[in-house]
Parts: C-alpha cells; structure tokens; sequence
C-alpha cells in the first residue's frame, strides 16, 4: 500500500509546474519546426550553362540543356527520324536527327534560322553524318540556337531536295 507521500508526489500540482511546461514544449517546437535542416526547401536543380542567346552555337548536351528538352516538331523520310527539339531551361532550340540500322547510305540535319515565320532562312549549324548500312543506326545534333528566332529543323536527301519541319 502507498503512503499518502508518494501519492502526491504523483498527483500534478496546480500553477506550479505551467511556466516550465510551456518553455519545453517551445523549445521542442523550435527545433523541431523553425531548424535550419528542416527550413530548406526543395533540393535545388543546377542552373544551365547558358540561357537563350548564349546558348547560340553551343552543344546541349554538355550544356546541360539537352535534359528534360522536348521535341517539339519532327518527321520521317526513308528511315532518317528528323526533329527540332527544345530546352524550355535554356530557351533554346536545336535540330537531332536519328537513323534506323535499316538505312543504305548517310544523311545529316541542318538548323535554319528566320526573323519570320514565312519568307527565307539562314542556314546556322548542321549536324555530323548520320550512317546505317547496317551498323545499329545512330544519331547527332546540331548546336543550338536560342528560341527567339523562327528554327526548322532541315535534312537533305540525295536529290538535293530539302525537307524540313514548321517553322517554331
């Protein structure tokens, strides 16, 4: 059986103890909730190389711009994949052509510039070959350009005819 000591020692006493509780439980708040570790936000992505014009004659993969970029125009002609692809980071644009192991001879892809959406082009960059001839095909891509000019992405086939993708 228990003394009457120990039971008050048990019992909380009334007013006495409420300034202390308070200061813990803010401490505990404190650093639980307002710490520095807890404060960062999201881990932070590393900033691109360049941005829009900066990025003209560059190469988007060492940029760093060619992750996460979008196709954002492309076709087909005889095996040879053509697009023009654009990094939404880096406000830039390039041209990525990609052949098939089922392509007989070589083709490479040219980036072409406008201040228009109609009207003539420049030729700005155009790409390494691209080979099949039974290899397991392969791809390249041209520098980049920011996205402020109108861009097409081009290739030319052995008739010297050129096709190209809408102007973006």
């Amino acid at each position: 059986m228990r003394d009457s000591t120990s039971r008050q020692f048990l019992r909380p006493s009334r007013g006495k103890s409420t300034p202390l509780l308070l200061a813990i439980l803010f401490l505990s708040f404190s650093t639980t909730f307002i710490s520095p570790s807890h404060a960062s936000a999201a881990p932070a992505t590393d900033p691109p190389a360049c941005t829009h014009s900066g990025c003209d004659g560059k190469d988007p993969n060492g940029t760093g711009c060619a992750t996460g970029a979008t196709t954002v125009a492309e076709f087909t002609d005889d095996f040879f994949r053509v697009e023009l692809r654009y990094s939404n980071k880096c406000g830039s644009k390039w041209a990525r052509i990609t052949s098939s192991s089922n392509v007989i001879g070589c083709r490479d892809t040219e980036l072409w510039k406008s201040p228009a959406k109609t009207g003539p082009g420049k030729k700005l960059w155009t790409s390494g070959a691209v080979c099949g001839a039974g290899d397991a095909g392969g791809s390249d891509f041209t520098p980049m350009a920011s996205s402020t000019y109108w861009l097409e992405a081009c290739t030319v086939r052995d008739s010297g005819t050129r096709i190209c993708t809408p102007r973006q």
